[in-house]
């Protein structure tokens, strides 16, 4: 049951890891869009 409950959060840290990496190139992505081009 221990076991479980690791993999169970480590699955958990990945996918909001995942999230979090996806957010952010999301926001790098449309801060350069918005930015005037030159820069």
């Amino acid at each position: 049951q221990r076991g479980i409950s690791l993999l169970a959060r480590s699955v958990l840290v990945r996918g909001l890891l995942d999230g979090f990496v996806a957010l952010g190139l999301h926001l790098l992505f449309r801060l350069r869009l918005s930015l005037p081009p030159g820069l």
